[in-house]
């Protein structure tokens, strides 16, 4: 069921399907300023890892390795990319400080919540 968003309430889907009902709420796009806080050099010890996050015309981009992929904002504090452990694979960075962020957690096939912090 669709249901149009009313004065202070947002447009909802809700899903019926089951005992209890899931409700999606639309929530409005994250427009960030200042990307460049996001840039810098970030490592996981879990994973011996280092990714570099780097500001070019507007947009985020990850490196691992030899790989470089484009990011896009979803939600605050979250960016969305895809193909980081194979061609299409959806991954998420989800910074902990968005303001001033001091590091990030990955989401990944597999890998939920894999720690990376700022490397100073």
């Amino acid at each position: 069921m669709f249901e149009r968003a009313a004065e202070e309430q947002p447009a909802r889907i809700v899903l019926q399907n089951s005992p209890q009902p899931f409700v999606y709420e639309l929530v409005k796009a994250w427009a960030p300023a200042g990307l460049e806080d996001f840039a810098g050099g970030y490592f996981s010890t879990e994973l011996d890892t280092r990714y570099d996050i780097s500001l070019r015309d507007g947009a985020l981009l990850l490196r691992a390795g030899t790989m470089t992929l484009a990011m896009q904002p979803r939600a605050e504090g979250e960016f969305v990319g895809e193909g980081l452990l194979g061609e299409g694979e959806p991954f998420t960075v989800s910074f902990d400080k968005p303001a001033a962020p001091e590091g990030f957690l990955l989401y990944v096939s597999g890998a939920q919540g894999i720690r990376f912090t700022r490397s100073r």
